[in-house]
């Protein structure tokens, strides 16, 4: 996760932002230089030649979501031009397009700070159907076996084999499966099948709270 945030990272980290008053272009300019620091510091950690630090961790998304709820403030409508800056015009051109994008990254950032990974499972159905027959779990339909306890313990068995090189901090320490492909239509893909993180987090939202308020997890965490 850590790495996903850094891809998207427009913020400072480690250095708290002056506001300059009056002075927007300023603002952000300092704002964006401390993203060269921030990315240095986090990919350090996120490919192995930093140790990792999880206060250090903390630290960084809690800039980053501020950062997130206050960059497109900082790009007003008299700050065009001026201060040498190098804003794109598509800024102002697509201003709901900007906003939207700090705000997809709020809800990923939102993702990264929670304690531990988490994933959402869609299984192939037939294969599962094909599984609770061999095991002899009883079932009225497939969306049955989701929150069965054989069927989550077989998952999280394949997720642990497959995941076993991530450093211990990377590891999914709980599943969820989920009854439904993730679709283009019901907008929870792009059009290239990327995952539109902001309307899967909303969308599945009781689920995932439900994963990390499962006391059963506590020991899994640490």
């Amino acid at each position: 996760m850590m790495r996903i945030i850094l891809a998207g990272a427009a913020i400072a980290v480690g250095a708290t932002v002056v506001l300059a008053q009056g002075d927007p272009i300023a603002t952000r300019k300092q704002t964006m230089k401390g993203v060269g620091d921030a990315t240095k510091i986090g990919s350090a950690m996120a490919k192995g030649e930093a140790p990792f630090d999880a206060a250090k961790a903390k630290e960084i998304l809690q800039v980053y979501a501020n950062a997130a709820d206050k960059m497109h403030n900082y790009f007003p409508e008299s700050s065009k031009s001026g201060g040498e800056t190098t804003a794109a015009p598509t800024i102002w051109e697509n201003n709901a397009a900007f906003r939207k994008r700090f705000d997809d990254w709020a809800v990923e950032i939102k993702a990264a700070s929670v304690s531990f990974p988490a994933a959402l499972i869609v299984p192939q159905k037939d294969l599962l159907e094909s599984y609770a027959q061999l095991k002899g779990i009883e079932h009225q339909s497939v969306d049955d076996l989701l929150n069965d306890p054989k069927v989550l313990d077989l998952f999280r068995r394949q997720v642990e084999k497959y995941t076993q090189d991530l450093s211990h901090f990377e590891k999914i320490k709980a599943i969820a499966l989920l009854g439904n492909e993730l679709t283009i239509e019901a907008g929870e893909l792009t059009p290239t099948l990327k995952v539109r993180r902001r309307v899967v987090t909303e969308k599945y939202k009781d689920i995932i709270d439900r994963l990390y308020a499962d006391p059963a997890l506590e020991l899994a965490r640490k």
